[in-house]
């Protein structure tokens, strides 16, 4: 399959600096993406996606949700009741295996949940499978 170069770039919401990084250093090597641009807080993310004359739009979102927090998902209903940015698939990424929590992400429109390694290399493989799925086997807008 022949990997396509997208001129837009990725929006990450991850708290944990670590984490941030290694995603940032994983998606700047990978080449398939303009850029990556990395908000800490699902605030800071809404603040900067509502932006007056913000230049273009991420063609994907990359969530770390933090399952224990109940606030959670509150930005994937913002986002998804939003005209003009409900058409940006998140991928919401978590380290629970709870099945209400998933069957929840879902509930509130988000586009896929993957699990998030505590494993480095893991979660490497797992940003490459996002990576791959959409942005080189999926079509986005």
């Amino acid at each position: 399959m022949k990997t396509r170069v997208h001129d837009k770039e990725i929006l990450l919401i991850e708290d944990n600096a670590s984490d941030a990084q290694l995603a940032l250093h994983y998606f700047s090597r990978s080449g398939r993406i303009k850029s990556v641009r990395h908000m800490a807080t699902p605030e800071a993310a809404l603040e900067h996606l509502r932006r007056p004359g913000l230049s273009g739009l991420p063609a994907l979102i990359i969530y770390d949700l933090d399952a224990n927090e109940p606030r959670g998902l509150t930005v994937v209903d913002q986002i998804k009741s939003d005209p003009k940015l409900r058409h940006i698939p998140i991928v919401v990424m978590t380290n629970t295996e709870n099945k209400d929590a998933v069957l929840k992400s879902y509930q509130h429109s988000a586009n896929s949940v993957v699990p998030k390694p505590t494993d480095m290399n893991d979660y490497l493989r797992e940003l490459e499978n996002i990576e791959d799925y959409w942005l080189n086997a999926s079509q986005l807008p």
